[in-house]
């Protein structure tokens, strides 16, 4: 009993506990990073976590903080957990740990210019016969600028899939794209501030339309005879490597 007493009590110190009160405040932690240069602080949820075992004792906060660049009106965007222990009966800041970071401000590629990179480039959906898609933006974009060179954003695709000799179906794919620019003579240089202004899109060599990384919908399955599809000469095999 004595064992089993033991065990969840270590149990219960080792817990990790979620508490709006023993902890360093948000205000705390937004003037720890505003100390450092942040211009905006914000945090991704209500509290922070209270960590607990038998030596030690610390409380991790996630927070989102705006950063100047070398870019007049362009941001960077970090994402990181801050980590205070509780030393002598007090917090005291130990370190963060870096999670994600992005770019806001960056101008983005308009729909023209993506859908004629996605054009120029032989883009398929992996093992399928189709005739060349129909691009667009997706309803929403959602662009996320890693480096001032790099850009990921979700692009719609319509399209035909050949299921068999006759049969066809007609699919709508939402898929992610990811898009690079070159500062010229292949030099991939992304703190280079004429890339914002000078730099041209890589085109894109081979790109899958995958439900791997996006999600699909069949609009219309049809069958044509014999005949009509020895006349589909449109129709395209495209092999994925």
């Amino acid at each position: 009993m004595k064992n089993l007493l033991l065990i969840l009590t270590i149990m219960t110190l080792h817990a990790c506990s979620k508490t709006s009160g023993d902890h360093p405040s948000d205000a705390e932690i937004t003037d720890l990073l505003k100390e450092k240069g942040a211009i905006e602080v914000r945090f991704t949820s209500d509290e922070g976590t209270v960590h607990t075992t038998p030596t030690e004792k610390w409380y991790e906060r996630t927070a989102e903080s705006k950063w100047k660049t070398d870019v007049d009106n362009v941001y960077r965007w970090e994402r990181s957990d801050y980590r205070y222990d509780f030393v002598g009966n007090k917090w005291v800041y130990n370190r963060s740990y870096f999670g994600s970071g992005w770019y806001d401000g960056v101008p983005n590629p308009t729909e023209e210019e993506i859908v004629k990179i996605l054009h120029d480039s032989r883009a398929g959906y992996q093992g399928a016969y189709f005739e060349k898609p129909v691009f667009k933006l997706a309803e929403d974009p959602k662009f996320n600028w890693h480096t001032f060179n790099s850009v990921e954003f979700m692009v719609e695709a319509t399209y035909y899939k050949k299921l068999s000799y006759t049969e066809f179906q007609k699919v709508k794919a939402t898929f992610p794209v990811r898009l690079y620019k070159d500062c010229g003579g292949g030099v991939y240089n992304n703190s280079v501030k004429e890339i914002l202004k000078d730099a041209a899109w890589l085109p894109v060599r081979i790109y899958l339309i995958s439900t791997d990384y996006g999600k699909e919908e069949i609009l219309e399955t049809k069958t044509v005879d014999s005949n009509e599809a020895d006349n589909l000469q449109n129709m395209i095999e495209v092999y994925p490597y």
